[in-house]
């Protein structure tokens, strides 16, 4: 199993290999059109309208879309009893969606008679009963952002009719928004308790000087203080082909990381920590940073203990296309990862997690390797840094019977308007990442907004995780 560890996003069948980002180099890689992506199939199964239109049109040939997922009848069975992944199934859909002509021209483009050729023989199946209750289990954390005051929030710039305007000004400050006289709704909650400074209260906000600074920052800067937890199944397992269902399910968290790269947060995040003219750390600027990547990381383990996981599973977070092009970028890499390690030396993981897998990508050999040997850490785990796909991994173990989460970077979009996965129906690329990758490959798109209850309703993210006694079918792996 240690050769899979290079494949990540790529399918090998005998000498062929499968690119699942949409490129590739025939005859030694062939692109897997996007149109092919198993999430495609899972969503029809749960009643998608695929009428309804795409809600973020790409600007140019390079960004994704952010496709609208509207259904008939959200997670009502009406007929549908077991949701079933497979290549013959796969065909048919495409068949019936695009016609035969399309789905030849696709097995053309890759050289193979039958898409089973890509993903394998075998079928993954789930009860519907199991799913709806899995959705229910879905659950958003934050570091010091009040709870209520974010799903309040994320209800509003997550509405099907509104998450474009508000994807457009991801990068304007609450504050801003609630200025003027055409004041969106988001604008008008931020004077209101502006304006009302008991109505507060009832969001959680703890004293004014708070709800000044969170004001101040961007529906992008908010991002980096939540954590969305969602149980499911992966669809794949060895080489991204279609497997049975696990043992038992996984813990898929995502969170997003700062951006210190591209757009107007990039600037406002540097100006934070770093000087303008040096690209150094100002005074204080890199404990500030630690200390804020440390929230994160606490929140995610948090979330573990929450769902009694025993082996957690990181991919980096924050360490590629939101460093892309900045010179600090080695200065971030290394406090995100003493952040992470100092996080698991505290005394509320004692005995908490069985072993922490930490995928090492993202960043030099010698950041992780020096810290190891030169740093003392007492680590309250076993922590294993390896170079084998993360995603298998976590199959691997839940399929032991293992109790699993599988943590991972995401978009602000996903974050914050409660959109799974984001770019993952068309992305490509680059904007082809791991949250899209899993989405497009598991149960994970059940946390998006306008699927699961959640969001905008603090009574659901209230209840208690799902249990992990030995009897369960829905035991969280």
């Amino acid at each position: 199993p240690e050769a899979h560890g290079f494949l990540k996003f790529k399918i090998k069948v005998g000498p062929r290999m499968f690119d699942l980002r949409g490129v590739g180099a025939p005859p030694k890689c062939h692109a897997v059109p996007c149109e092919l992506r198993l999430g495609h199939l899972f969503l029809s199964q749960l009643g998608i309208d695929h009428h309804q239109p795409d809600l973020i049109p790409p600007n140019t040939d390079k960004v994704a879309s952010l496709p609208c997922v509207r259904f008939r009848s959200v997670l009502e069975t009406k007929g549908t009893t077991k949701i079933s992944i497979s290549a013959l199934l796969l065909e048919e859909y495409l068949v019936k969606r695009f016609g035969l002509g399309k789905l030849e021209q696709w097995r053309g483009s890759m050289a193979v008679d039958h898409l089973s050729e890509v993903f394998g023989k075998e079928t993954f199946e789930l009860e519907m009963v199991e799913l709806k209750m899995l959705a229910k289990y879905t659950r958003v954390l934050t570091a010091v952002l009040p709870e209520k005051f974010f799903l309040k929030m994320a209800s509003i710039v997550s509405r099907d009719d509104d998450v474009k305007w508000y994807y457009e000004h991801k990068e304007v400050a609450l504050r801003e928004m609630g200025e003027g006289t055409d004041l969106c709704e988001l604008g008008k909650l931020i004077r209101e308790l502006t304006e009302k400074p008991e109505r507060r209260v009832d969001f959680d906000f703890p004293q004014t000087t708070y709800w000044s600074n969170v004001t101040q920052q961007s529906l992008s800067e908010l991002s980096t203080q939540v954590c969305v937890a969602c149980m499911g199944y992966l669809f794949t397992g060895y080489n991204n082909q279609i497997a049975p269902r696990t043992k038992f399910p996984i813990l898929f968290l995502s969170a997003s990381a700062i951006n210190f790269s591209f757009g107007l947060t990039s600037a406002q995040e540097r100006q934070k920590y770093f000087s303008s003219e040096t690209w150094r750390f100002i005074e204080g600027g890199e404990k500030q940073l630690k200390d804020r990547v440390k929230q994160m990381w606490r929140v995610l383990f948090e979330a573990c203990l929450n769902y009694n996981v025993r082996y957690p599973i990181a991919v980096p977070i924050g360490l590629s296309n939101f460093l892309e092009g900045f010179r600090g970028k080695y200065a971030v890499m290394l406090v995100y990862h003493e952040a992470m390690f100092e996080v698991l030396c505290e005394r509320s993981l004692q005995g908490a997690f069985n072993t922490f897998y930490l995928y090492r990508s993202g960043a030099p050999l010698f950041i992780t390797e020096r810290l190891l040997l030169q740093k003392k850490y007492k680590f309250k785990c076993r922590v294993v840094v390896h170079q084998r796909d993360p995603k298998v991994l976590a199959w691997e173990l839940a399929n032991d019977g293992r109790h699993v989460a599988y943590i991972h970077s995401s978009d602000p979009v996903a974050a914050i308007q409660g959109c799974a996965g984001n770019r993952w129906a068309s992305g490509k690329e680059n904007e082809y990442s791991w949250c899209e990758d899993l989405v497009a490959s598991s149960t994970a798109i059940i946390a998006r907004s306008n699927i699961c209850a959640l969001w905008g309703n603090p009574e659901e993210n209230e209840k208690e995780a799902a249990p992990c006694s030995s009897g369960s079918s829905t035991q969280l792996a």
